[in-house]
């Protein structure tokens, strides 16, 4: 009977520590979520708290900060000198917290956040995006939907050298690093075989983007982030084999794959030049919304109408 009783009480034991353990190491999406939301609504607190010493155990070591790359240890110390400098400041989350997928290894937790100083009150957009680390979650980038679009313009005004031609520099993987993009013709086409060409990236990370061209040529551009995930999205802007008018194509890099954002736009140059400025322009985000814009007028006034992109 005593041998019975102990081993039920072991069965029962290693059971509970087996089940402990399956716990643990659920790795399903949805557990990473809930982690993941966790953790946001501690570093929420740790800003609210200004309590710097746990928010730093939050960051990974290089974190991008508002448009910023920076060390842990620069992040930390931007956050004291703030509340230094704010001692009214306040922070809240306000309503539902989103999680959503950015590529196989980092997830994007949005939500709305109210910011209190300077006797003044706000609300933006906000976002963290997370990377597991040595097995722990870490925080890669902070930012949010405001800083990003103003960032996006500075960008677009300052540097149209690194968004527009045979090779660009943009974020294409959302993991906080830049990477430059480049296209090589694979195989030679003509007047009726398209060329095929291969869109490489310097990080290895991020896979080849195949592409089938009528010419010889491309113009690759950055169109930083249209649908709200850590990430820039691509255009490659073709020429017709003949005619005028040209093809824009976008795609986005998630779960570690290429894919057409939208439904390619046809752009009406009437043989002449499209301008670098006006291509940046064509395609934009205001919102949750992608917009393009397209010639209309069939004259020399170039009139430009603005429409709504048909997603995929």
């Amino acid at each position: 009977m005593k041998k019975t009783v102990l081993f039920s009480g072991l069965l029962l034991l290693l059971t509970t520590l087996y089940q402990c353990g399956n716990k643990e190491s659920n790795n399903s999406e949805e557990s990473i979520k809930d982690t993941l939301i966790q953790l946001s609504l501690k570093w929420n607190d740790c800003l609210k708290n200004k309590d710097v010493k746990e928010l730093e155990s939050l960051y990974s070591e290089s974190v991008l900060t508002y448009g910023k790359q920076l060390l842990k240890q620069e992040v930390i110390e931007g956050k004291k000198s703030f509340f230094k400098l704010y001692p009214d400041f306040d922070q809240k989350i306000i309503g539902e917290i989103k999680v959503d997928t950015t590529n196989d290894e980092a997830f994007k937790v949005s939500f709305l956040k109210y910011s209190f100083y300077k006797g003044k009150g706000s609300e933006v957009k906000a976002y963290l995006v997370y990377k597991k680390i040595n097995d722990k979650w870490k925080i890669v980038t902070e930012s949010d939907e405001l800083t990003d679009l103003n960032k996006r313009r500075a960008k677009k005004q300052t540097s149209g050298s690194l968004l527009i031609g045979d090779s660009i520099q943009g974020d294409f993987d959302g993991d906080g690093i830049m990477e430059s993009a480049s296209y090589r013709i694979k195989k030679e086409g003509g007047f009726e075989e398209e060329y095929e060409m291969d869109i490489n990236f310097s990080s290895p990370a991020i896979k080849t983007l195949p592409f089938n061209a009528t010419r010889d040529y491309i113009t690759l551009i950055n169109e930083s982030d249209l649908n709200g995930i850590a990430g820039d999205e691509l255009t490659v802007y073709s020429s017709p084999n003949h005619g005028c008018t040209y093809t824009m194509t976008t795609y986005t890099y998630n779960n570690n794959k290429w894919k057409e954002i939208m439904e390619p736009i046809l752009v009406l140059t009437f043989c002449d030049p499209m301008p670098v400025e006006d291509l940046l322009k064509m395609i934009f985000r205001e919102g949750n919304t992608i917009y393009y814009y397209q010639k209309v007028s069939m004259d020399e006034t170039f009139e430009l109408e603005k429409f709504n992109a048909e997603l995929k």
